[in-house]
């Protein structure tokens, strides 16, 4: 189970272009999604629709820094 919670996060964490997002709606939705995955640590089910959805994230935020992400305050 840490390691779903482990992907997810590092997922959530590891967002790089945008498909119309900036990099503050990324982060924003990161941290929502890494605040969900620790409320529903005991449920495996939810764990893995989390974990395909970080997939997804990672992929519309595809491109942006740690500098991008740093401005957004």
């Amino acid at each position: 189970m840490k390691k779903i919670i482990l992907s997810v996060a590092l997922l959530t964490a590891v967002v790089l272009t945008s498909c119309g997002k900036t990099a503050c709606s990324c982060k924003e939705e990161m941290i929502a999604m890494a605040t969900e995955a620790m409320s529903s640590a005991t449920d495996m089910d939810k764990l893995k629709e989390l974990q395909a959805e970080a997939a997804d994230l990672e992929a519309k935020c595809k491109g942006f820094t740690a500098a991008d992400y740093a401005k957004c305050n």
